[in-house]
């Protein structure tokens, strides 16, 4: 991925010329990442570009890449000019 990529990720990528594939993706990851809860809308949207086993995938692949940046964190294995954003767990809501 390019930087010129990642930067209009950064920057509102919603409104980016993304792809729409790729603006469904990254739209999946931030409501995974918000509260692990995808609206009916963002399902319906993922799943016009991604079969509902590439959406499973998807949030483990996110789930995994969470819980390791959390380790390496909580391990101290973080080279010290790596730029850290918080992100907190996601609360459960049994029911």
């Amino acid at each position: 991925m390019s930087e010129a990529t990642v930067e209009r990720i950064r920057d509102d990528f919603a409104a980016s010329d993304l792809t729409q594939r790729q603006k469904a993706v990254l739209a999946w990851t931030d409501a995974f990442l918000a509260d692990a809860v995808a609206s009916p809308r963002l399902q319906r949207e993922a799943l016009a570009h991604f079969t509902p086993a590439q959406l499973v995938e998807l949030a483990a692949a996110n789930a995994i890449f969470l819980g390791f940046s959390k380790i390496a964190l909580a391990l101290g294995d973080v080279p010290d000019d790596l730029p850290l954003m918080e992100q907190a767990t996601p609360d459960v809501v049994e029911g």
